[in-house]
């Protein structure tokens, strides 16, 4: 679980694009064709960084991002119930 200051993965920075689309689901392949392995540039903002990416790849690790100072989501997301956030499917 990744509990972060936003509610999922994005298409954008939805803190600087107002029509960034929310993902309920993405996959990690889709992450690393946009974002790489590699650590990024200063100042680009991303959940995830390269080699975490890479790292959810090379061993399955089924993944959820949430919104951590949202408690109840973060419960649902640790009590396999349905959730607004985002699943990266490996």
């Amino acid at each position: 679980i990744i509990a972060t200051n936003v509610d999922g993965v994005y298409d954008k920075d939805p803190r600087e694009h107002d029509d960034a689309q929310h993902l309920p689901e993405v996959s990690i392949d889709s992450l690393l064709d946009q974002y790489g392995n590699e650590w990024a540039s200063a100042g680009k903002s991303m959940v995830i960084d390269g080699p975490a990416l890479q790292h959810i790849k090379d061993n399955r690790i089924q993944t959820f991002v949430v919104d951590g100072r949202n408690l109840p989501e973060l419960q649902n997301v640790l009590e396999q119930k349905s959730f607004h956030g985002s699943k990266i499917i490996v």
